[in-house]
């Protein structure tokens, strides 16, 4: 019986350390399901002459600037302080960074996940 166990209990280890069960083992529940991040989400500017920088830092080039007016597309934020998103103003086709403290998600899907 020890044996058994002591079996069982290195099958259950193997199994979620690697992901494969040895022969004649099963798990007694399956594990959660993975949290998959959202994709692009519809979002706006939430005020006026906010800057799309180049790159995710207020130091880097300028390309355009967004309106309230303005659709955009959210595609993901930074981890990092300020945090940025990386939009596309759809009005004008430009594609860079914004801070996320201008840029408001509109959808009603999960939040974008990390750049």
């Amino acid at each position: 019986m020890r044996k058994t166990a002591a079996l069982s209990v290195l099958a259950a280890a193997t199994a979620l350390t690697t992901g494969i069960l040895l022969p004649g083992t099963a798990l007694a529940s399956t594990p959660a399901a993975v949290t998959q991040a959202a994709g692009p989400q519809p979002a706006r500017f939430d005020g006026d002459g906010v800057r799309i920088h180049e790159a995710p830092n207020d130091g880097s080039k300028t390309l355009g600037l967004g309106y309230r007016n303005h659709a955009v597309t959210l595609y993901c934020t930074t981890n990092t302080a300020p945090a940025f998103g990386r939009i596309t103003d759809l009005t004008t086709g430009v594609t860079g960074y914004a801070r996320t403290g201008w840029v408001v998600q509109t959808g009603s899907g999960p939040s974008v996940g990390f750049c």
